[in-house]
């Protein structure tokens, strides 16, 4: 190679360099936001704590079957209410679809909590029992299910939604 074009080749060398590092920076930053916003859902046991004064319930946490994101979202929602004094299984349950026979199918997105029936309005803003659970858990969407036990709630934890940044 001709010497009149190494300091040209090195000078791109070097762009190409600090490109590739401005890169990778900008991408840290990405994983960083993504680990705090989107991966890293987690149940913050200090805002169960409201529950605790309100009537105790059993409650059945269900995640998207293959999302180890919403799994690890449920289990901290389980551990809370545990925590609390509330009725929950030992474990987590998987469920491949949507749980809910009324639900026609639809996908798992978000978090549900699913009730026996159509709720009291007056139940659905906090300091109601229905309300205030579903502003704990984050949950985007209720649904009823005839079949549910009385007493009970179900949380069903679906992929990320991409609308909600917790």
């Amino acid at each position: 190679m001709s010497s009149k074009f190494l300091p040209k080749l090195e000078t791109e060398q070097q762009r190409t360099a600090r490109a590739q590092k401005e890169a990778a920076e900008a991408q840290l930053k990405l994983d960083q936001w993504l680990a705090k916003k989107v991966i890293a859902r987690s149940a913050n046991p200090k805002d169960f704590e409201q529950l605790r004064k309100l009537p105790k319930a059993r409650v059945e946490v269900l995640y998207k079957e293959g999302d180890g994101e919403a799994y690890w979202y449920a289990e901290s929602i389980r551990q809370a209410l545990s925590a609390i004094g509330w009725d929950v299984p030992t474990q987590v349950v998987a469920t491949r679809g949507n749980p809910n026979p009324e639900a026609n199918g639809a996908p798992l997105i978000g978090t549900y909590v699913v009730v026996r029936a159509k709720p009291d309005p007056k139940d659905l803003f906090p300091p109601g029992r229905l309300g205030s659970l579903m502003f704990t858990v984050g949950a985007q969407f209720l649904e009823g299910d005839s079949t549910l036990p009385e007493n009970t709630f179900r949380i069903v934890v679906g992929e990320y939604l991409r609308s909600w940044v917790p």
